[in-house]
């Protein structure tokens, strides 16, 4: 994987930046793990530091109210249908907290309709790029990861 961009995001011209990076990556990664550009109405960014962090939410709390969804590690909004990002609708926008596991710029989660059958034939196919992980909530999602992406992209099923 090249060098990490973003590293820090300390303003909001630079945060804007990083969001329709991450929100072009991440179709980008879907399209070369999986074929197809799968749909993104999910997107966070990684904070790679507190200062980071802070910052970070300032930015994505303008954009709506704390969303159920947000854990201990993430914080989200609930955007509503007000938000394209590179093209892109978003209905949940967010920021996680520093970890040094994951130095990503952020992710996408894409929502698909037949979760079970997609997640197997994705795992199946391309297993050096596709696994199994739960979210904070217990989720069952499939993250993918690719050494050519800074940004990890994580199929879900379609929220109701």
């Amino acid at each position: 994987m090249s060098e990490f961009r973003f590293i820090p995001i300390d303003s909001r011209d630079g945060f804007e930046e990083a969001l329709n990076y991450v929100a072009e990556k991440v179709g980008d990664l879907s399209l070369a793990v999986c074929g197809e550009r799968l749909p993104v109405p999910i997107l966070k960014l990684f904070a790679h530091n507190d200062d980071e962090y802070e910052k970070l939410e300032g930015f994505v709390r303008q954009y709506g109210q704390k969303a159920e969804v947000s854990s201990k590690m993430s914080f989200y909004v609930d955007v509503g249908t007000g938000l394209t990002v590179a093209q892109t609708p978003i209905s949940l926008l967010g920021v996680r907290r520093p970890d040094p596991n994951s130095p990503q710029v952020g992710c996408g989660d894409y929502e698909v309709v037949d979760f079970p059958a997609f997640a197997a034939r994705v795992q199946s196919e391309h297993p050096d790029n596709a696994r199994a992980v739960q979210n904070a909530h217990g989720l069952g999602m499939v993250e993918l990861r690719h050494p050519d992406f800074d940004v990890l992209g994580y199929i879900i099923p379609v929220r109701e």
